[in-house]
């Protein structure tokens, strides 16, 4: 196969990608690693603060191997795949004794760039330890931060800025920009992977303060380390939590991500397999209550027969929910306390029963 490959933004010549089969064919004892820092340079393929981009020339290497028959080394052997990153524990990173003050007294809190050992360590040992997400080896740039209080003195935080996402449905529509324009303006957001209060410290309105610091100055850091100035910040609130602090600081909700990563094609079977097992069932309830996906107005919908439960979070109430979970080959009795859910299509009257719930969703 000839011809030009578009990749991250680049596109390559066929020149070119003859120049990277002559370099992987002639330097056979090389690792992909080093591969990429030789091909990065040859092709002066850098990041704007000239660091090699070598992370994303080991993936175009994957990807000419797979297309256009590239040879590349084996891959050398290292952990099993799914074993989680040791992190060495030490004092630093212990539980202490509670901190509960005033944001006035316990002023200046300050965000330390994370920059020598024992800061990358600390900073390691702690996110691994009181994060809920634990520690990840994230890839492309990144900065990260320790944040401390009374005069450095106490570590009460810390948070980690990497590369943005390159989907996220919610923020493209938010944005309004097409493929083209995300393609070439994507490195202009931030992605704050990390972020958390320690919790033994209890000073109220501690975050938000953190997250205005962290506005005002984080163009310039990011700048100053990668050569590209943000424009914009985004994160991912977990379930479970408000992203209040976020709101205090003025972060604004732009949406719902629609789970598209790994996780979700891992369990996708598990969920249709649950959707079918309700259509073939003789008789399913339906049911909704009001739910907070960081801002009201959402709705928890189940679906639920003596043997399954299937739940799903809507934007809103609609009879469409129901319709659209048991399509249109359902054969059996749809219960529900409001009448106005039992507008199934495909069902007759004498299969849709209205029949009030005992006690609340909230409560059950």
């Amino acid at each position: 196969m000839t011809g030009t490959l578009s990749f991250k933004n680049r596109s390559f010549s066929s020149d070119e990608i003859e120049l990277i089969r002559e370099v992987t064919d002639s330097c056979r004892g090389l690792s992909r690693q080093e591969l990429a820092k030789t091909v990065c340079e040859l092709l002066d393929w850098r990041r704007e603060n000239g660091g090699l981009k070598t992370w994303e020339c080991k993936q175009l290497l994957v990807r000419l191997e797979a297309e256009r028959g590239v040879r590349l080394p084996e891959l050398r052997v290292t952990k099993p795949k799914g074993t989680k990153t040791s992190i060495p524990t030490s004092g630093s990173g212990q539980w202490r004794q509670p901190l509960e003050s005033t944001l006035g007294r316990i002023r200046p809190v300050r965000l330390r760039r994370v920059e020598q050992g024992r800061d990358h360590r600390l900073w390691r040992e702690l996110v691994g330890g009181y994060h809920y997400l634990g520690y990840r080896m994230a890839f492309g740039a990144q900065l990260r931060y320790l944040i401390e209080a009374q005069e450095g003195s106490r570590v009460v935080g810390a948070m980690g800025l990497s590369s943005p996402a390159w989907r996220i449905a919610a923020r493209d529509e938010w944005i309004g920009w097409d493929d083209r324009c995300r393609q070439e303006n994507l490195q202009k957001i931030i992605n704050q992977s990390r972020f958390f209060i320690l919790p033994w410290v209890k000073i109220p309105h501690l975050a938000s303060h953190v997250l205005g610091q962290l506005a005002r100055r984080v163009s310039e850091d990011w700048q100053a380390h990668f050569g590209v100035r943000p424009l914009l910040m985004e994160t991912l609130v977990g379930e479970g939590f408000r992203g209040t602090s976020y709101r205090a600081a003025n972060w604004h909700w732009v949406g719902w991500t629609q789970g598209r990563g790994r996780m979700a094609r891992r369990l996708r079977p598990a969920h249709q397999k649950l959707s079918q097992d309700l259509i073939r069932s003789g008789a399913v309830y339906a049911d909704e209550t009001s739910w907070w996906v960081g801002e009201p107005g959402w709705w928890l919908w189940v679906l639920t027969d003596p043997e399954t439960i299937l739940y799903r979070v809507e934007p809103h109430r609609s009879a469409r929910i129901v319709k659209d979970l048991l399509g249109p080959h359902f054969a059996g009795t749809l219960v529900s306390g409001l009448p106005g859910y039992l507008q199934h299509p495909a069902l007759s009257p004498a299969q849709m029963h209205c029949s009030p719930p005992e006690g609340d969703l909230r409560t059950q």
